[in-house]
Order: structure tokens, then sequence, then C-alpha cells
């Protein structure tokens, strides 16, 4: 998340959109965005519904889902999973 923050401009200058989504709830995700002042988009998504759009695997041993980042174009096609 850090190096995202770090990048948030360059990735504006692209006419790229920085959305986070993540499994924590909304409370959570606000209160995280806001210690951390993140300037870009953060989507809480407790159940996995858009994780799993993007073929996230969720650990259900571990309550949670694996990081990754995942490239998706205005028309809303997907370029893959980043190794950030």
């Amino acid at each position: 998340m850090a190096q995202l923050r770090q990048d948030a401009r360059r990735f504006a200058g692209l006419d790229t959109e920085i959305v986070v989504v993540g499994p924590e709830n909304q409370k959570a995700f606000a209160a995280y965005w806001q210690v951390n002042k993140l300037t870009f988009t953060g989507l809480p998504d407790l159940e996995h519904r858009v994780l799993r759009l993007f073929g996230q695997e969720v650990n259900l041993f571990k309550l949670s889902c694996m990081p990754a980042q995942v490239l998706v174009d205005k028309s809303g096609n997907q370029f893959g999973f980043l190794d950030y």
C-alpha cells in the first residue's frame, strides 16, 4: 500500500485510477485510509464478491484473501496480476 501511495501521482498522470479492494468492513477500511492518508479509492468487499470476479484467491483457513494487484482498463478488460 505504501508503494501505491508513493506512485499515486504517477498513475494519475497516466490517466489511471487506483482502486483498492479488500476483505475488511467499511469501518476498518475508513480508519486505515484516514490513518495512512491515502488519496486513492478503497472499496471494502467483506463478502469477497469483487475479488472473486477477478479470480482472487480467498483462503478460508485464514478467513482472508491473498494480496494482489490487477490492471483493468476503462472497458473492464483485465490484464492480469501485478507483482508490485
